[in-house]
């Protein structure tokens, strides 16, 4: 085969908007040559496998082979007997079409098991993402709904995480939501369940959450999980919808990103979806493997039509890096053709004190959400969701005027001599 003409093109030399650009991160034998390995993939996910065979015809090769467009080695100090290297293969999409299924079957499938190899990154033509709808509402048509628009909004997760009934969960959610929380979700692992069915979770939280709003005069949304097999999940968000829920939540990579686009797309699925990113870390953590999580938080949610991801808070519990944390939320938020704005979601061992470092972080244009650092504020989540609005208003306060706000804000000051707070 000639290398030098069929197998490694220069991406200018291709009609870009064809072609979906594949980066990954391997680490080879340093006896091999880093470019054989990336033809070898570019043709084993494409139209060849490890042999030549006959109907892999020249007409086939030209119209469905994928490229190897870069390879770079790069210095490697941790292995006497590796290389790294970052390799960029340009697929043509006519090969998958426009399902994330089968788009990931291609770029990240089989070779996933060839060895240490990591997807860091896909970049698509404008061409191929005109055929994602995106979310129905986004950043704008949320504040839309809540009618605000000059602050981060407030997302309250219902503590403990499961095992409580309903008219609990509810009332814990009316205490929170009287606070100040803007929006209530259900905590990702509550699923529909003999001690808390989706029907009556939502009968009793609207009922609640009603009468919350007429209290502090202000909207709340209920983002209820509908995690489930699709079959299921088609049933209960309708059936929840016809209830009264204005929001849902999916588990999006647990349930597979086309079941997710089957909900986001639904005509008669008129809410936004809040997407939680559970079990992201099993398929990126891995230095040499899996999916880089940017990706998995960022441009696929937006393009499976998911109106808010949760992105885990840098420094928290979960183990996200400040600088992936401000890649994924500029994926989320920045221009990406003509797909609407996602919002942000930060969670993860939030509270008062971590409040302006994450908006410093972030700007305006996110949900600030926290479980514990509400309902486990010394006065009980009322106090607590005040607290966190409080910790918002100052983050949003010129610095020269918080010293007299925050002696009055007493929940605040309780959650700082409880908590702590977060060095900006």
């Amino acid at each position: 085969m000639n290398k030098r003409n069929d197998y490694f093109p220069m991406q200018e030399s291709l009609l870009c908007e064809d072609y979906v650009v594949a980066t990954y991160l391997l680490k080879v034998p340093k006896s091999d040559s880093s470019l054989k390995h990336a033809i070898e993939i570019a043709i084993d996910q494409t139209t060849g496998t490890w042999t030549p065979v006959p109907e892999e015809t020249e007409e086939v090769k030209i119209g469905h082979r994928a490229r190897t467009i870069e390879v770079h080695e790069i210095s490697n100090t941790d292995s006497e007997d590796y290389k790294s290297c970052i390799i960029k293969i340009a697929f043509p999409h006519i090969n998958f079409g426009p399902s994330l299924a089968m788009l990931f079957s291609t770029v990240i499938g089989n070779n996933s098991s060839m060895g240490y190899i990591k997807l860091i990154d896909l970049t698509f033509p404008e061409k191929y993402v005109k055929n994602f709808k995106g979310c129905k509402f986004g950043v704008e048509g949320i504040r839309d709904i809540l009618k605000i628009y000059d602050r981060p909004l407030l997302c309250n997760m219902i503590k403990p995480c499961t095992g409580i009934p309903p008219e609990t969960g509810a009332k814990l959610a009316y205490k929170a939501a009287v606070g100040g929380a803007d929006m209530i979700k259900d905590d990702e692992l509550l699923a529909d369940t003999e001690f808390s069915h989706i029907q009556e979770r939502v009968s009793y939280f609207i009922k609640e959450l009603k009468k919350a709003d007429e209290i502090k005069g202000e909207k709340t949304l209920y983002m209820l999980n509908i995690t489930d097999s699709p079959d299921k999940m088609v049933e209960h968000a309708l059936r929840a919808i016809d209830a009264g829920a204005n929001a849902l939540m999916i588990n999006y990579l647990t349930v597979g990103f086309d079941a997710v686009r089957m909900i986001s797309e639904n005509k008669n699925i008129q809410v936004p979806i809040l997407g939680h990113c559970t079990m992201s870390g099993a398929l990126s953590a891995a230095a040499y493997q899996g999916i880089d999580i940017s990706l998995l938080l960022g441009k696929i949610p937006r393009m499976m039509g998911l109106d808010s991801v949760l992105v885990y808070t840098p420094g928290g519990r979960f183990l996200l890096e400040e600088d992936k944390y401000v890649q994924i939320v500029n994926e989320l938020l920045q221009k990406f053709y003509d797909l609407k704005q996602v919002f942000p979601l930060p969670g993860g061992s939030i509270h008062p004190g971590t409040v302006e470092y994450l908006v410093n972080l972030t700007g305006k244009d996110c949900i600030i959400s926290a479980g514990g650092g509400i309902h486990g504020h010394p006065y009980g989540p009322t106090a607590g969701a005040k607290a966190m609005r409080q910790a918002i208003e100052l983050a949003m306060t010129d610095p020269s005027k918080r010293g007299e706000k925050e002696k009055e804000f007493k929940e605040f000051q309780v959650a700082i001599e409880t908590w702590g707070k977060k060095t900006v």
